[in-house]
């Protein structure tokens, strides 16, 4: 269902989410831009053109998202899956952070979910 290029970018995430320090967090601006726009900096969180996650759901032959190719959204065409649902409480943690010490806290709980996600759907 899922492609070996999304599942590894799923991965990488996951790695990328739990390496995140507070004081790289600092260094891209957390203080003045906020949250989601230095999760966006650090990590593509947040839209479809920067998202890791996204870009592997492409289809081969369109620059259309698919959702449906996506781990959050389960097969189903949902639009901006990971954002739906149980999945929001991740995400919003992430985009609600004010301090670094949250936003380092909020990325390593959405690192436990993803890795959730991929045991849940049978993905090693």
């Amino acid at each position: 269902m899922y492609s070996k290029k999304h599942i590894d970018a799923v991965k990488a995430l996951i790695k990328r989410y739990e390496s995140i320090t507070q004081k790289e967090i600092k260094g891209a601006g957390q203080e003045v831009y906020g949250s989601k726009v230095v999760a966006n900096k650090l990590t593509g969180f947040g839209r479809t053109d920067t998202c890791t996650l996204c870009r592997t759901a492409f289809a081969a032959d369109s620059p259309v998202v698919f959702c449906s190719n996506c781990i959050y959204a389960q097969g189903k065409q949902v639009v901006n899956a990971c954002t739906l649902g149980e999945h929001y409480y991740t995400y919003g943690k992430i985009t609600a952070a004010y301090t670094a010490k949250m936003l380092q806290s909020a990325f390593k709980a959405r690192a436990l979910y993803l890795r959730n996600l991929l045991k849940e759907r049978g993905v090693k």
